[in-house]
């Protein structure tokens, strides 16, 4: 799905609910909740392994973190 589609289908949904897309407060929304969604599920797109060996590091502590 690419993001015109995303946002057509927010505004269907909103127009489902009743709601005016073309309303002042509505009229960004889509592109709002697709950005939303890139945000919360960019995790999807990253390559574990690389995060974590990021997290690594060398220390001379030999207590437990907590």
């Amino acid at each position: 799905m690419n993001q015109e589609q995303f946002e057509d289908f927010i505004r269907n949904m909103l127009t489902m609910y009743g709601e005016d897309n073309e309303r002042e407060g509505l009229v960004d929304t889509p592109k709002r909740v697709y950005k939303s969604f890139e945000h919360l599920l960019q995790g999807y797109k990253q390559n574990p392994r690389e995060i974590l060996e990021k997290a690594m590091f060398n220390s001379s502590n030999s207590s437990m973190v907590v």
